[in-house]
């Protein structure tokens, strides 16, 4: 996450850094579930400034007793990041801007999990680039959409203080609230503040190893989408290993699970488990350019597949 190129600035061989993602599934990613890559506080302050992009193709049909759901939808976010670290307090306020519609990813998807041997969640035979959201329970038709939207999402405000640091290791406590600036009829947004708590920490194992982890819980207020079958709160964690061949590349790997935010029978409103690939490379100074690609590995409950493209600087 942005912060965390703020340790950089100070030990740049020491943190690693996580991806500076979520779940993307379009009904759970108006909810408040953070980016938790938030690891190492910088001892000395500055001024971060980030940009990710990610275009999350999601297909998926599914049939429980009384509900159906129906999404097919490519989304894409685009979140601006302002960080500042001063002595031991980190915040951060992101600004994401959303939108939905029928995309175009759908072909190379479907050769993207062919070269991979990766499943393909039902694809075969489907239209491309169609854009289709609907939703039934009991016989009432509770969402349904076909026509591209978009905006302004949710802005978060995100503060950070350590609670255990050495030269090898380090634990950070977050809290994040989530606001209201999104718009629930273009599914950018909730309708309601959300608050999230979390612990995460890191440890290098050798020069060119390391590994993190993070855990905690997501405190929802009373949504508007799907506000009969959202729940209170939901639980998340995520960990990850990065590995230094040299020291302007990282390879990285990371696994992000979360408990279901709804009632629901559906997996994809259920629990969540993904898979993330990629890395991060210095361009030039203190930034980095990052580079990702999450796969559903719990198949059908979150994105087939979600492309990642961010950029830091420290100032």
């Amino acid at each position: 996450m942005l912060i965390l190129s703020l340790g950089a600035q100070a030990a740049p061989a020491q943190a690693p850094s996580p991806f500076a993602t979520s779940d993307r599934n379009p009904l759970v990613a108006v909810h408040g579930l953070p980016d938790t890559g938030n690891l190492f506080p910088s001892a000395g302050g500055g001024l971060t400034l980030g940009i990710d992009f990610e275009a999350a193709n999601t297909l998926h049909d599914e049939k429980h007793d009384d509900e159906r759901l129906f999404v097919d939808a490519e989304s894409r976010r685009l979140t601006l990041r302002f960080g500042y670290a001063l002595q031991d307090w980190l915040i951060e306020v992101s600004v994401p801007y959303v939108e939905h519609d029928g995309g175009s990813l759908d072909s190379f998807i479907d050769e993207f999990h062919d070269f991979f041997g990766f499943p393909d969640g039902g694809r075969d035979g489907q239209p491309g680039d169609r854009l289709s959201f609907e939703y039934t329970n009991e016989g009432v038709t509770v969402l349904q959409f076909d026509d591209a939207r978009g905006g302004l999402g949710d802005i978060a405000v995100t503060l950070g203080r350590p609670v255990g640091t050495a030269t090898n290791h380090g634990s950070v406590a977050w809290a994040q609230l989530k606001t209201t600036t999104g718009s629930v009829s273009r599914l950018t947004g909730s309708g309601a503040p959300d608050v999230a708590l979390w612990l995460a920490g890191w440890r290098r194992f050798a020069a060119r190893w390391a590994g993190y982890a993070a855990g905690g819980a997501l405190i929802m207020g009373e949504g508007e989408v799907l506000a009969a079958q959202q729940r209170d709160w939901t639980w998340f964690s995520r960990a990850g290993g990065e590995y230094l061949p040299v020291q302007w590349l990282a390879l990285q790997v990371e696994l992000a699970v979360h408990g279901p935010l709804y009632d629901s029978d559906t997996d994809l409103l259920g629990e969540s488990a993904q898979l993330t690939m990629g890395g991060w490379l210095r361009a030039f100074g203190d930034s980095r350019v990052h580079i990702a690609v999450s796969e559903d590995i719990h198949v059908g409950s979150a994105p087939d597949v979600v492309f990642h493209l961010g950029w830091r600087a420290v100032y």
